[in-house]
């Protein structure tokens, strides 16, 4: 009967403890859906569609690597046009 006690009590412990458990990662859930609402929210916000986000980043990611060769193309032109001028 002892044997059978004992692992009731057992039992119930980790009952409690998988409960503590649950309960832990539901209110995870439940800050981790906030934040997400707050982003959605922010990029909204921004004027962005949040679900054509991949579109956006690779339009984004194009304008910006032709700027990157246009400043550098500027940049080499004016290194040029010294070089030209020093000589």
């Amino acid at each position: 009967m002892e044997t059978e006690l004992s692992k009731f009590t057992k039992l119930k412990e980790d009952l409690r403890s998988l409960e503590n458990r649950k309960i832990r990662i539901e209110e995870q859930l439940k800050s981790k859906k906030q934040d997400l609402q707050e982003l959605v929210l922010k990029i909204k916000e921004s004027g962005y569609d949040p679900k054509k986000l991949n579109e956006i980043i690779v339009e984004k990611e194009k304008a910006l690597k032709e700027q990157i060769q246009n400043f550098e193309t500027k940049l080499q032109k004016a290194s040029t046009q010294l070089t030209a001028i020093e000589v």
